[in-house]
């Protein structure tokens, strides 16, 4: 009797361990499109690179880790994540980096801590960037598009929120369009450039709200209590 208490004892903590081997975080699979299934666990460890013409696409209650100082997940193709309500998949601690040519990052139903999304530094990029339903803790956005379309609908964003639209060399202005709706953002506004912008059903807190040199620009039902917000026009 003893005998198999012992048997069994064992084989238990060698299922707990094969558990607990499944759970550990493993390399994001970047070689070529994939689809991460429910419920995994991967890190973003250094530089890495989601091709022009590949995608990542992530599916609920998956979780990614950034590993190391510089952890950057450079999206050259499609990083599309779509979690569910209850069920978010969660990006934490690592930088999203959209290049001069990325195809699309599309974030669903997802929690964002420590993350965030930015164009290369000294570059301008042609993108097309759409949260949906995200929490953003401790998360910043810093873009800078000559071509595309950044939106951002029903989130909470922790964190301050860039986007400069820089037009094409030979053009006047550019073909940025944006869309922050029913939205709260918690932190610095600042919006330059675009060609189309509308702004409705919004909370905005932060020290810094500055719209400058939009083209279209609507401005639609938000609740403002930041110190100043600032519309300018050259």
């Amino acid at each position: 009797m003893v005998r198999a208490a012992l048997v069994f004892a064992a084989l238990a903590l060698g299922s707990v361990a094969s558990v607990a081997r499944a759970d550990e975080p493993r390399p994001l699979p970047l070689n070529k499109s994939n689809i991460l299934r429910s419920g995994g666990s991967y890190f973003v460890e250094g530089r890495q690179e989601i091709p022009w013409a590949q995608e990542l696409s992530v599916q609920k209650e998956t979780r990614i880790i950034g590993r190391g100082a510089g952890a950057t997940l450079v999206v050259g193709g499609a990083f599309q994540v779509r979690g569910v309500g209850g069920k978010e998949v969660i990006l934490e601690n690592f930088v999203i980096e959209v290049p001069e040519k990325c195809q699309r990052v599309h974030l669903d139903n997802v929690q964002l801590r420590g993350c965030s999304i930015l164009t290369a530094k000294g570059k301008a990029c042609e993108a097309r960037v759409h949260l949906e339903t995200c929490d953003l803790e401790a998360t910043w956005m810093d873009l800078r598009l000559t071509k595309g379309k950044v939106t951002i609908l029903n989130c909470r964003v922790v964190g301050s929120v860039r986007l400069v639209a820089v037009p094409p060399q030979g053009k006047k202005k550019s073909a940025v369009h944006a869309l922050f709706n029913t939205s709260n953002l918690d932190r610095d506004v600042e919006v330059t450039g675009v060609d189309d912008f509308v702004l409705r059903a919004c909370s905005l807190v932060g020290n810094r709200v500055v719209f400058k040199n939009c083209g279209k620009f609507s401005f639609d039902a938000n609740a403002c209590s930041a110190p100043s917000i600032v519309f300018e026009q050259d």
